[in-house]
C-alpha cells in the first residue's frame, strides 16, 4: 500500500469526522450511545470534540507536512501492537493514525472502557480503503507483534508480564 493511499484515506476519514459533526447521522448515534452506555465519561459533547479536532487535523497538508520528516518508502513493514486507554474519547486514535500512515499493521488491545469507537472509525477507514482491511485488526489480547505502543498504567503490566 502506497504512502498516498494511506494519507488519501486519512484525508477522507478526516471528511467523514466534519460530517457527523454538522449531521445526526444514525449510525454515529447509535455508536455514540453504545459508547455512553460502556463509559459515562464519553457523552456526545466529549466524543463531539474529539471528532471536531481530528477532522480539523486530518488534512493532505497537515499530513504531508507532519510525515514529510520521514522517508516512508523504506519503511519495513511491522505488526504493532497498541494497548489504547480508554479515558478519553478516541484517546487512541493517533496511535493507529501513526501506524497505519507509517505503512505498518495495526495490532489493537482497547479498554473494555473505550472499545467502540475505534473499531467503527477503523470500519469507515477500512470501507473508504478497502486495503486496510488486512492491517487493522482488534484483539482480546496482544501476542504476535514487533513492537508496542502502551499508556498508561498498560506499560507497567507488560513490563511485568515480560519478566515472568
Amino acid at each position: 500500500m502506497k504512502i498516498n493511499q494511506r494519507i488519501d484515506a486519512f484525508v477522507k476519514l478526516g471528511s467523514f469526522f466534519a460530517k457527523l459533526s454538522e449531521t445526526e447521522e444514525e449510525g454515529f448515534k447509535a455508536v455514540c450511545n453504545q459508547a455512553y452506555l460502556k463509559n459515562n465519561w464519553f457523552t456526545r459533547a466529549y466524543i463531539n470534540l474529539a471528532v471536531d479536532a481530528w477532522s480539523r487535523e486530518l488534512t493532505e497538508f497537515n499530513l504531508l507536512k507532519w510525515i514529510s520528516a520521514y522517508d516512508l518508502e523504506k519503511v519495513s513493514e511491522k505488526k504493532v501492537g497498541v494497548i489504547n486507554a480508554g479515558n478519553i474519547p478516541l484517546v487512541g486514535f493517533h496511535d493507529m493514525l501513526s501506524v497505519l500512515i507509517s505503512g505498518h499493521n495495526y495490532i489493537a488491545k482497547n479498554s473494555s472502557d473505550d472499545n467502540i469507537l475505534l473499531p467503527y472509525l477503523a470500519s469507515i477507514l477500512i470501507e473508504t480503503e478497502p486495503a486496510f482491511k488486512s492491517r487493522v485488526h482488534f484483539v482480546d489480547r496482544l501476542t504476535e507483534f514487533d513492537a508496542v505502543i502502551a499508556t498508561g498504567t498498560s506499560v507497567c503490566r507488560i513490563e511485568k508480564q515480560a519478566h515472568q
